[in-house]
């Protein structure tokens, strides 16, 4: 069998991955996990599990609370029995660490709410597995499942499941540590590798564009008229960080201004207020239509998804008009901005009651938004 091995070497699956980042901004545009479906909430809990600590679905399967314990920085699970790598007697570990800055997706949020939603559903037959089956008897769940639940997540965010099985959010997940600089000694004791050419040949893989064919051009600074002037114009502007400029003209005292941009208040994420606003420019090469949905987080049939976030506008108190625009459910900020030196500012949408028709809607529950290509 070595001989053939060495004739024959396997070889990798994918040469290119799918982008995390698509998939996370997908879970981040959900409802919170108290008032998820139960069945959705199990399947972002197995994604969860499967990129945060990328573990083979088999032990995913097999974690359980009777083999959990809670520390200061997250959730450890000691698994029971041996595992497909594992050649020692010994109970392998695997760690969840807590993010706090995003309870959305934070996995030890997700694993406390879950096992409370599903308390009343579990006896003795199933008390000590994490994940439990959503219809009666509510058994354990296999391998295959877990894969199905990860694969259906991959699926509602807009990933070719037809291309990319359960198993790629392994590469996909490693991909993308790799990327950020995490050493690969970390990425190879949570993957349980054995040695760095392991993940170089059959997991870290060059992250494609969305595939909807984004091509990102430039990262820049958002601005506009600042939220006080009442002549100043409506729409917000992405400026590129190597501007062309003229000399200032002495003659002309009315000139317009562009300010830098500020988020106020922490709905589009804990740390947001009075982060200064960057922003980034796109070029959609398959589609030809671009759609933002105000009050949806989520695409009709037959769009495709782009991004979800959070609706914003200027502030009905403040004499300067806004725009409403779509911010990104993973906003992130300017270094080092995080002075209150105010700005174009980007305020949360509400909705009012009256002529807009409650319900559906809700007096004053901000609204979120997704953006649509087909």
């Amino acid at each position: 069998m070595k001989g053939i091995y060495n004739k024959i070497p396997p070889k990798p699956k994918y040469q290119q991955i799918w982008d995390l980042d698509k998939v996370l901004s997908y879970l981040n545009s959900l409802e919170t996990n108290d008032k998820l479906h139960i069945k959705v909430l199990s399947k972002k809990l197995a994604f969860l599990l499967a990129v945060v600590s990328p573990k083979r679905v088999s032990e995913i399967s097999r974690l359980n609370t009777e083999f959990m314990k809670y520390s200061d920085t997250g959730v450890i699970f000691e698994l029971p029995g041996l595992s497909k790598t594992q050649s020692s007697s010994k109970p392998k570990q695997v760690k969840y660490d807590a993010y706090p800055e995003n309870p959305q997706l934070c996995v030890v949020s997700c694993i406390k709410t879950y096992c409370a939603r599903t308390e009343s559903k579990r006896d003795n037959s199933n008390r000590g597995y994490l994940l439990i089956m959503n219809r009666k008897p509510y058994a354990s769940i296999s391998a295959q499942t877990v894969s199905h639940w990860i694969r259906d997540i991959m699926g509602l965010a807009g990933i070719d499941t037809s291309k990319f099985k359960a198993h790629s959010a392994r590469a996909a997940s490693t991909s993308k540590a790799s990327n950020a600089g995490v050493p690969i000694e970390e990425i190879l004791s949570m993957a349980d590798w054995s040695s760095q050419s392991i993940f170089v040949k059959f997991y870290r893989k060059v992250v494609t564009p969305h595939s909807y064919g984004k091509s990102v051009l430039r990262t820049c600074y958002a601005g506009g008229a600042r939220y006080n002037e009442t002549g100043g114009a409506a729409d917000y502007l992405c400026l590129p960080p190597d501007p062309d400029l003229t000399e200032p003209d002495p003659h002309n005292q009315y000139e317009a201004y562009v300010w830098g941009a500020e988020f106020e208040g922490s709905v589009f994420a804990s740390d947001s207020h009075n982060k200064d606003v960057p922003c980034v420019v796109c070029r959609l090469t398959t589609t030809t239509t671009q759609l933002m949905i105000p009050a949806k987080s989520t695409c009709y049939q037959g769009w495709t998804f782009l991004y979800s976030g959070h609706l914003a506008s200027s502030s009905p108190i403040l004499p300067a008009a806004g725009q409403y625009v779509c911010v990104d459910g993973l906003p992130e900020y300017v270094p080092r901005g995080d002075a209150n030196l105010d700005g174009k500012l980007f305020y949360p949408v509400a909705a009012k009651c009256g002529s807009l028709l409650c319900p559906p809607y809700k007096e004053n529950f901000t609204l979120k938004c997704v953006v649509c290509s087909k």
